[in-house]
């Protein structure tokens, strides 16, 4: 309900549901308000490229019309002493058949005693001509302002506040803004539920603990009090409950609410609990001197923006990052660099992801000319990769990633020549006599950050050279493997001896040394260093492990690489290894069923995500 408040990560949520080929079966309704919307709203992108694989039915829901306002009431006022029909008319007129205003302006008139059961005549009553002089309100807002008004001074004052949370609040954020027991609050707020102001959600309000008061402090008691959920009948009470609030009172309101929040430990807190106390103290920042507290708020909005971009909600990202910057002191490059660079960082790639490149390339000059140490400007190199993939600029993106391996102070692969790569794999030959091999396993991974930001450009460099036509790419992966040798064990060192071991057999016919690399591959794969690196060492080691394995455990590899890709959301890898797969039960003679099975699970999959065999980025 509701889409068109939805977020971009909502809408593709639903995308990738209703295409789902697991949900083939299944309806999906989804409501939204066209007046709300124009054709630029991504919801209408959204349905488009559903409707391009699906059968997408439009229905506008017009107003009751005069018969179902008559069906409504008379189903409402049954069993009544009189026809229904007029009274209905009367109220279809002031509503303009909204069918929530219709059912509002009914509960008005039995309020004010309107309409009423008689007990005596068994049966609802009302006199027209007391109705027609009553005036009903044809302005919902005054309505539902009137409705409020019948509350209590302090089940009102709860309402609005909780206004200022949004259409639907849980009980904790209440107690915690307003520092009072939840159940003091539960009771006040049941007045509101009673007029139908706002509506329970689920039955947890039922299990609040009873005795003393409500410890918030503690685990249990905060897991029972965020349990209860209320949500507000409609976005018109929501506003009427918030145009309570005289305007020059909501920064100082939402002031008190945040400090109040973070006074109660809100500051510690993540979820929800983080994201209201960082709308309240945005809200209210025009009324923060003290620079210290501005300069906490505005590393909370980096927290939160964080959060939103690690679940794709670009444009609460976006929000919370620009109020982070705009709350930096003037001298922010010098008094709180690692702040202000993280704020800005942050925003550059919450800009690009969310499409606006010409702002991400901006910001991202802006951080280059401020950036203090190599290991930042190789940071800072590897965004610029990633813009470049996905605007498929391979050749942009080769020559940054060799960029990004001379800031760090590694070498740089520049050809992929057939001597270079003998003189690679001489060069790995070579460091690896004295190494043995099952120590080096066990031994720890490099602390340096360095090593798997360098590692990470020579895999960068092997996807653009795939794609640009250069020879560099499988010097680059061996290169992993010498870097390893030389300086330690990364996330990536699985995908180095994947790729040492496939040459060694497939190239130089080692067996026996092949089957080692392969092993110490496999070995480095199960203990979760890069996802896509070790899917892709089971990849390689499979490719090849005909030769040293028997073409069951081949298959086994392929699909072990699928289970990792899917677990680590790397779809296109995973339904890639799928077809694999397929390819190599296709071989060992399975029936045909089976490979078909594989085969369709990867076209289906690759379909499900929008990819193609031909592009599968390394990230």
């Amino acid at each position: 309900d509701d889409l068109q408040w939805a977020e971009h990560g909502t809408l593709r949520l639903l995308e990738a549901t209703a295409l789902s080929p697991a949900l083939s079966h299944a309806l999906i309704l989804a409501a939204y308000r066209d007046h709300e919307i124009d054709q630029a709203h991504p919801l209408l992108a959204s349905l488009e490229r559903v409707a391009a694989t699906l059968p997408v039915a439009r229905h506008h829901l017009e107003p009751l019309a005069r018969d179902d306002a008559r069906a409504l009431v008379r189903d409402t006022l049954t069993p009544s002493t009189a026809d229904p029909s007029a009274l209905a008319d009367l109220i279809h007129a002031q509503t303009s058949g909204n069918p929530f205003f219709t059912r509002l302006s009914l509960r008005a008139l039995h309020d004010q005693g309107l309409v009423s059961f008689d007990a005596t005549a068994m049966g609802w009553r009302w006199e027209l001509d007391e109705v027609r002089a009553a005036e009903l309100c044809d302005d919902m807002a005054v309505a539902m302002s009137s409705r409020l008004a019948a509350l209590g001074g302090e089940a009102r004052e709860i309402l609005e506040l909780a206004s200022c949370i949004g259409g639907d609040f849980n009980l904790e954020l209440l107690a915690l803004s307003l520092d009072r027991d939840p159940r003091d609050i539960a009771r006040e707020l049941l007045a509101a539920v009673q007029l139908g102001l706002v509506r329970t959600v689920g039955q947890a309000y039922k299990y609040l603990p009873s005795g003393d008061a409500v410890d918030l402090g503690s685990a249990d008691g905060r897991e029972a009090v965020r349990a209860v959920r209320y949500k507000f009948q409609h976005d018109r009470i929501q506003q009427a409950a918030y145009a309570g609030i005289p305007s020059d009172a909501l920064p100082e309101l939402h002031l008190r609410t945040g400090r109040l929040l973070r006074a109660n430990g809100g500051g510690e807190a993540d979820g929800e609990v983080l994201y209201a106390l960082a709308h309240h103290l945005n809200l209210g920042s025009s009324l923060i001197e003290a620079p210290e507290e501005r300069r906490q708020l505005a590393d909370l909005n980096l927290r939160v923006g964080r959060a939103a971009r690690a679940q794709s909600a670009w444009e609460i990202a976006r929000r919370h990052l620009e109020s982070g910057v705009a709350l930096l002191p003037d001298d922010a490059w010098s008094t709180c660099y690692e702040l202000a660079f993280e704020l800005y960082r942050g925003l550059m790639e919450v800009e690009h992801f969310a499409g606006d490149n010409a702002a991400a390339d901006e910001l991202l000059t802006l951080l280059m000319a401020r950036a203090q140490t190599e290991l930042q400007r190789a940071e800072l190199l590897e965004l610029r990769c990633i813009m470049e993939m996905r605007a498929a600029r391979h050749e942009a993106m080769l020559r940054t990633a060799q960029e990004g391996l001379a800031t760090l102070e590694f070498s740089v692969p520049r050809s992929g020549s057939t001597s270079a790569l003998l003189r690679e794999f001489a060069a790995i030959r070579w460091r690896l006599r004295n190494i043995d091999l099952e120590r080096f396993i066990d031994g720890p991974r490099v602390a340096d950050p360095a090593l798997p930001l360098a590692m990470g450009f020579l895999i960068r460099i092997n996807h653009a050279a795939t794609y640009s036509g250069s020879r560099v790419g499988p010097l680059a992966l061996l290169r992993i493997a010498k870097e390893s040798l030389g300086r330690g064990l990364s996330d990536f060192t699985s995908i180095g001896f994947a790729v040492l071991s496939y040459v060694t057999i497939n190239v130089f016919g080692d067996l026996e040394a092949g089957r080692r690399y392969a092993e110490v591959a496999l070995a480095l794969a199960e203990r979760r260093g890069d996802p896509w690196a070790d899917a892709s060492a089971h990849v390689f080691v499979g490719l090849a492990a005909p030769w040293i394995y028997p073409l069951d455990e081949a298959n086994a590899l392929l699909d072990r690489a699928y289970e990792q890709a899917y677990a680590a959301g790397l779809l296109q890898s995973a339904y890639f290894y799928v077809g694999l797969a397929a390819m190599f039960r296709w071989y060992r003679g399975s029936t045909s069923s089976r490979c078909r099975r594989c085969a369709t699970g990867s076209r289906r999959g690759r379909t499900a995500t929008g990819s193609r065999l031909r592009r599968s980025p390394r990230w």
